[in-house]
């Protein structure tokens, strides 16, 4: 038995861009306590996760006009360098 998945390179403006990451992000900032049934795919529960991770380190807003923040981007990048985002 491994521990060996498929997997498979992605940019990190998808994985923020991605509807689940957008439901953890929204929830956390409401106040709304961790749905860990929200989606059912591993991909989408590690996203709604980060979602959530991002929320709690970027104050700013994700979407402008229904497009990805450059700021987001800028701060999840940050994020990620400083290991506030995995």
């Amino acid at each position: 038995m491994t521990n060996a998945s498929n997997r498979r390179m992605t940019s990190l403006a998808r994985v923020i861009g991605s509807r689940a990451f957008g439901r953890g992000f929204t929830s956390y900032r409401e106040g709304e306590p961790f749905d860990p049934e929200a989606f059912l795919r591993t991909n989408d529960q590690w996203a709604y996760e980060r979602g959530r991770m991002f929320a709690a380190y970027y104050d700013g807003a994700l979407r402008i006009n229904r497009r990805l923040s450059w700021d987001a981007q800028q701060a999840a990048v940050d994020a990620l360098a400083h290991g506030a985002l995995i």
